[in-house]
């Protein structure tokens, strides 16, 4: 459990008044009010762009390049920062998304085995 907010709370940047949200990206990385990975995993489920790479025909080389380049990345993006709050349900969530990613990228229905794709992407 992490502290909460306190209530009046005001932060100020040169003097500006900075306003108090949810959560916050910088560099990539989202951070929430509570500092947990949920909102970071959200924002991480680039599976639309999986689709439109399918749609388009690359060749399986273009694929795993996707994948390693854009998509691992995309769902790795913090885990610096967080690293030392990530719980086991995050970890399966991350491996659901990388799973599934997998499916999409290579065409794949969603519940064949993601196994054989992530060998192929040497993960």
């Amino acid at each position: 459990q992490h502290a909460s907010i306190p209530t009046g709370l005001t932060v100020s940047c040169n003097g500006s008044p900075l306003p108090l949200v949810p959560s916050a990206r910088y560099l990539g990385v989202t951070f929430d009010s509570g500092m947990s990975w949920d909102t970071q995993i959200d924002s991480c489920t680039p599976l639309e762009s999986c689709r439109r790479l399918v749609s388009c025909g690359e060749c399986a080389a273009s694929r795993v390049a996707f994948f390693k380049a854009v998509i691992m990345p995309g769902l790795m993006s913090g885990s610096n920062a967080y690293s030392a709050s990530l719980q086991a349900r995050h970890q399966t969530r991350l491996q659901v998304l990388q799973n599934r990613a997998a499916r999409a990228v290579f065409g794949q229905p969603p519940r064949a085995s993601a196994q054989a794709l992530l060998v192929k992407v040497a993960l």
